[in-house]
Parts: structure tokens; C-alpha cells; sequence
């Protein structure tokens, strides 16, 4: 036995020589074979080693396409191809077969004899070129595709630079199949334009077209970006990925470039069919959304509001607006201009209290005496005073700060200035979290109404328990919220009441600040100041030329007329 080069080895069985090629190490628990051995065919020595070296640079390039085959097979697979890949890719074989039409043309054909396949006279080949083409024509006039072709499609995928691995079942491989099929009918002819003498130029095979990651894949990349950043909070996240995952779902998880305006569209439809919530329904659950969808219809379920729709919207259309700065071949955001209703604002999405709605929630058991705090409802003689209960309300009544704002409060973020005491609303903790904008860090004063129900004893109470917030009855809810806990009390207390009703929530006392701040004539930039609506300078500044005494001079001409301040 004498070693070629590498893995391979030439030796004789008899008067015939043979190839042997070990397999490399890295393959060897994976190769369909323990060697790849076989005849070359010849006696004679000078050939033999001719011949042996071919074979050798063929058998690497088996042992390579291997790799790859692993490589790929470690990869997600994609569902579809697109429209221009396939073409791509039909390209791409089109070159191929004319440059091994050319191979063969450059070695020469046999002139005196007769050999097995694949060696061929000219005659042969013309004869096998014609023969083929006419068996392909045939089956391409009669809707035919042979196991031939499919194989072929499942080779190209696989070919280096390509490298593409589609899910079992998928249709893309039969599409791509029906094309090698008509670039094989197209080749064949220049093929035979190249028989009559005819100068027919192999084309450059083109670069195959790389698409970028699945969406499943960048999306990952995408929220973990997010959340290292810091931009993102918890519950934000869980949106972020409850939508993505109903838009897999529901189109199927491509390539990020693949994506077009119909799975925008169709996910838009599906999200204007679906009723709110629609995975707590019984009668939806565990069905997949395109199932939900269609039960929907059948059964005139009422569909979500236009604005939880447009909000879902909104969650995938902001990735690509994410990956189109992130990933070369992304240049389109399939959402754009998709949008249901893109100039939506907060007073379209909540009610402020009334009057009336303000009557009875500050002459509960909470604010005229209750049996405990956890009897809040049922009539006593203990006004829970030392509670977030009581005063969340009244201070989201008197300073127009959301929930969030409110119950993650430290008593160190009361503070005073020039005789104003102030609430100064701070993300100086790792459990707290204000809506993006630096706008939103502003300080409020406090308003006189509140002094007048204790709310200096009730600070100092804090003070002298020696805790750093100013409610530590209220629990961190398991998003990492303050408010996850509280909404469900507060949203328990409206239905108690008797006043829960469609855009009617905690919110709504921000909407009710907004309206008394109009109506005590306070100007707009301070009100916006004061709400946190306006930039970062204006918001802590409040504005060329108000101070905080400025700012308190006006907040204390709001007034709501409760029952309780007349006790």
C-alpha cells in the first residue's frame, strides 16, 4: 500500500488498483462509511497514481460537503424560500451544469471506443443531451416532477455558500425542485446550441443569496439588547414577546428579510378578530392563533378594541424598526403605515372621574371608617390612615402621577424647598421605574387638601418607623411592579363601588388632575410640567421663570370638593 497524500492510499487487489481514504478523525462517528474504498479500474501503475489523485481531491471534497451537511443540520430550519432566492438559486445550478458541460468539453471525448458511464464519444453525449431533454420536456408539459430533481433541490441547499436547511414538509422544496427542472430544459438547449459548434459563454455563477437570521433568532438578540440597556422593563419584555410569539404563529418564522405587507396584513386582520385577552378564553384556550381566528368568526366573538390591537401592532413594527439599523439585507419594515390607529392619545384611551365617581370612592368604608385594611369594604370605625389604601388615590387625585409613580415612592423622596414640601419623582432605586423620558423625573408639590387629612403624620409615622418607603404595605408584584398589586385592589374597589365601567380606571385620576389643572386656569407648560409630558429641562425646571413656589402657587388653586375635607 503506498500513501498518496493526506487520509488517501493506492494499492492493488490482484492486477487492479484501488483507492483507500480513512476517514478523518472529526467525522468519523457521523460518515455513512468506515473507509471509502474502490476500484480505479486500471492495471497500470502510471495511471493508477494519475487516477488516484483525482480521486483523492474528490473524496476531500465528499468528506467537506459532509461537514457542511452536519454544520447545516445543527441549524434552525427555515420554512420558506422566497420568490428571489429561488431564482437565485436556479441561477446559481445553471452555472453549474454549464461548467461541467464545459469540464467535459475541455477533457475531450472518447473518438475509438466504447466505455461505461460517464466517459462518453461525442456521439453519446449528444445522444444522451437530446434524450434527456426530450424525457424533461415531457414531464414539465404534463405537471410531472421526477424524484431526480427533488434530490437535486436537496443537493443545491446543501452546496457550499448555500447552505440552507428547509423544514421537513416545506413547499419551498418542491417549488425550487419545478425550477432546477425548467433551468435544466433551458441548459439542455445551450447544450446542444454548444453540439451544432455554436459559442454559447458559461455564466458566472452568481453569489447565493444569504438571507439573515429567523425572526425567532434577531428577536432574542433584540430583547436582550433592550433589557442590558436597561430601556425596557419586565412587563415591557413579556409584551414585546407575547406578540412576537402570536406572529410566528401565525406566519411562520423566516428569515427577517422573507417578511412582507401580506403577514402584516394577515396579522392585523387576526388581531382585529380576536376578542381582548383572547388566550384567558375558554373557549380559546390552547388553540393556535390562526385556529382562535377562525373560531372568532365563526362564533361573532366581540373583537378587542382598535386601540389593544394597534398597541400590538406597534410591539412587532418597533423590531423591525430595531433590525432595519441592525441587519444589512432588512430595508423595509413590513408594518409601516399599518398602523389602526397611529395618533391615538391617552384621553381617546381613559375617562376622568366625574364628580359623582369621586363622591362615592372618597365616602368608602376606606375614607369613613372600614372594619380593617382587609376589610376594607364593610363598615367600621378604622380609617387606615398609616395605608397605601388611603393615600394613593388622593395623591394620584392631587398630583396627576401615575400608579407605578406613586407606590415605589421612598419617604427620602419627600422632600422640602423653600417651604414647600414636594414629592420629587426619581428613578434613585433599583425598584423603581418612571415611563421613558426624562420629563417624566419632575417634582410635585404638595397640595394643602392632603395636609388636611394627616398627611404630615402620616409621613412622620413613616419617619419614625425608620422605613425607606413610603408604602411598605404594598408588595412588589411578580413583574416587578408595585402597581401589578395595587391595580387589582383599586380595580376591586371600583367594581365594589359600582363604578367600574369602559375607560374607567386608576388612570383616570390623571385625566381628572388634567381637568382641574384647566379648569383653576393653570397654564399649560406647568401643567405639562407637573404631568411629566414635556422634555427632561423643562420638566425638573418647570419652565423660564417658575420656581417651585411658583409651581405651588398654582397647584394649590386645584380643588375637587370632597366630602371628606368637610368632615
Amino acid at each position: 500500500m503506498e500513501k498518496v497524500s493526506g487520509h488517501t492510499r493506492l494499492y492493488r487487489r490482484g492486477a487492479v488498483y484501488y483507492h483507500r481514504a480513512a476517514i478523518p478523525v472529526d467525522i468519523q462517528d457521523t460518515y455513512p462509511k468506515k473507509e471509502e474504498t474502490f476500484s480505479l479500474k486500471t492495471r497500470e501503475y502510471n495511471e493508477a497514481l494519475r487516477l488516484v489523485k483525482i480521486k483523492a481531491v474528490e473524496v476531500d471534497m465528499k468528506f467537506e460537503a459532509h461537514r457542511r451537511s452536519l454544520k447545516l443540520n445543527n441549524r434552525p430550519p427555515i420554512e420558506t424560500l422566497s420568490d428571489d432566492q429561488i431564482e437565485n438559486l436556479s441561477l446559481i445550478y445553471k452555472a453549474y451544469l454549464l461548467d461541467e458541460d464545459d469540464e467535459l468539453r475541455i477533457e475531450g471525448f472518447y473518438e475509438d471506443e466504447q466505455l461505461p458511464d460517464p466517459a462518453h464519444t461525442f456521439e453519446e453525449y449528444e445522444t444522451l443531451t437530446e434524450d434527456m431533454d426530450k424525457e424533461t420536456r415531457k414531464d414539465k408539459a404534463r405537471g410531472k416532477l421526477s424524484d431526480f430533481f427533488i434530490g437535486e433541490a436537496e443537493d443545491v441547499l446543501s452546496w457550499e455558500g448555500v447552505e440552507i436547511k428547509l423544514k421537513d414538509g416545506s413547499p419551498s422544496l418542491m417549488k425550487l425542485a419545478r425550477a432546477l427542472q425548467s433551468v435544466t430544459i433551458e441548459t439542455n438547449e445551450l447544450k446542444q446550441q454548444r453540439n451544432k459548434g455554436d459559442v454559447v459563454p458559461t455564466p458566472k455563477s452568481p453569489t447565493a443569496k444569504k438571507h439573515e437570521p429567523l425572526l425567532s433568532e434577531a428577536s432574542q438578540v433584540w430583547i436582550d439588547e433592550k433589557m442590558r440597556e436597561g430601556t425596557w422593563r419586565e412587563t415591557t419584555k413579556e409584551e414585546k414577546i407575547v406578540k412576537l410569539r402570536e406572529f410566528i404563529d401565525l406566519v411562520g418564522d423566516k428569515p427577517i428579510d422573507v417578511y412582507d405587507k401580506n403577514d402584516a396584513r394577515l396579522f392585523k386582520a387576526a388581531l382585529l378578530t380576536l376578542p381582548a385577552n383572547w388566550t384567558k378564553k375558554n373557549s380559546l384556550k390552547g388553540m393556535t392563533i390562526g385556529e382562535a381566528v377562525e373560531y372568532s368568526k365563526a362564533n361573532s366573538l366581540i373583537p378587542m378594541s382598535e386601540v389593544t390591537a394597534s398597541k400590538g401592532i406597534i410591539n412587532i413594527a418597533s423590531f423591525w424598526s430595531w433590525a432595519i439599523g441592525n441587519y444589512d439585507g432588512v430595508i423595509n419594515n413590513p408594518f409601516d403605515k399599518m398602523n389602526i390607529k397611529p395618533n391615538v392619545i391617552s384621553k381617546e384611551l381613559r375617562n376622568p372621574f366625574t364628580h359623582d365617581d369621586l363622591k362615592v370612592i372618597f365616602s368608602s368604608p376606606i375614607y369613613t371608617g372600614c372594619m380593617s385594611r382587609r376589610k376594607w369594604s364593610t363598615q367600621g370605625s378604622i380609617i387606615p390612615k398609616d395605608s397605601g389604601i388611603y393615600w394613593v388615590p388622593l395623591l394620584a387625585l392631587y398630583t396627576g402621577a401615575r400608579m407605578q409613580e406613586i407606590c415605589q415612592l421612598y419617604i427620602s423622596d419627600v422632600l422640602e424647598e423653600k417651604g414647600v414640601l414636594y414629592i420629587d419623582l426619581n428613578i434613585k432605586g433599583d425598584d423603581k421605574s418612571l415611563k421613558k423620558g426624562q420629563g417624566n423625573q419632575r417634582r410635585i408639590p404638595i397640595h394643602r387638601d392632603l395636609f388636611s387629612l394627616g398627611f404630615h403624620e402620616f409621613l412622620k409615622l413613616r419617619q419614625d418607623e425608620k422605613s425607606s418607603r413610603l408604602f411598605p404595605d404594598i408588595a412588589m408584584g411578580s413583574k416587578g411592579k408595585y402597581s401589578d398589586t395595587f391595580s387589582k385592589h383599586f380595580s376591586e374597589v371600583l367594581k365594589k363601588l359600582g363604578i367600574k365601567r369602559p375607560k374607567i380606571t386608576f388612570h383616570s385620576f390623571r385625566h381628572s388632575f388634567a381637568d382641574a389643572c384647566r379648569r383653576a386656569a393653570i397654564p399649560t407648560d406647568v401643567k405639562d410640567a407637573l404631568m411629566g409630558h414635556n422634555n427632561g429641562d423643562v420638566g425638573r425646571d418647570y419652565g423660564d421663570g417658575y420656581s417651585i413656589e411658583d409651581m405651588n402657587s398654582y397647584l394649590q388653586k386645584i380643588s375637587y370638593n370632597l366630602p371628606i375635607l368637610q368632615n
